[in-house]
């Protein structure tokens, strides 16, 4: 009993460790937020109407951050580890119809699922590319995905080959990537 009262301890502390610093990370962005409109009020009065599209990119930005600032919560990376996931998410909006928010949505999913920083870095490739093929949002691609690396015990590196085989059934059934998603949470325990 007492080694599982420390358990809890440990995994209590860890907990609000991680509470504590999405608190925090939240009141910043939230006083980010305020300033922000704040000044782009202030900009809309002075130019007459240009400060909206100002204040729209700064709470595209502030969605961003606070979707990053989650990823590196859950996965519980390094700042170093931190910065390539931020800079990879930047990347892959700049080269595929994804935006930033929704990669940083989609490296959440793989975060929950206890992927790494590592592990994420290597495996979102594949996931925009399934994400693509299946026409899904990119977190529910990533939440399919992370289901049946985990549900058949792959690893990423074995991700590409998996995708292959999702989208080759997909495109020569009567099914959908969701619908096919849902089956394999049955069919991999």
């Amino acid at each position: 009993v007492s080694s599982l009262g420390s358990v809890y301890v440990k995994i209590g502390a860890k907990t609000n460790e991680l509470e504590r610093g999405l608190k925090l990370a939240s009141s910043r962005l939230d006083q980010f937020a305020n300033t922000a409109q704040k000044m782009s009020l202030k900009a809309t009065a002075a130019l007459g109407g240009v400060g909206f599209a100002g204040s729209k990119l700064i709470k595209v930005g502030v969605d961003f951050e606070r979707a990053m600032v989650r990823v590196k919560a859950v996965s519980q990376s390094s700042i170093a580890q931190f910065g390539e996931l931020k800079r990879a998410a930047l990347d892959y909006s700049q080269v595929t119809q994804y935006s930033a928010k929704q990669v940083a949505d989609g490296m959440g999913f793989m975060a929950m699922a206890g992927f790494k920083a590592s592990q994420i870095t290597e495996a979102m490739p594949s996931v925009l590319q399934l994400s693509a093929a299946g026409m899904l949002d990119l977190a529910t691609a990533a939440d399919i995905t992370t289901n049946i690396l985990t549900g058949y015990g792959l690893e990423v590196k074995d991700l590409s080959e998996a995708n292959d085989v999702l989208v080759a059934a997909f495109t020569n059934a009567n099914v959908d990537l969701r619908m096919l998603g849902e089956s394999f949470k049955y069919a991999g325990p």
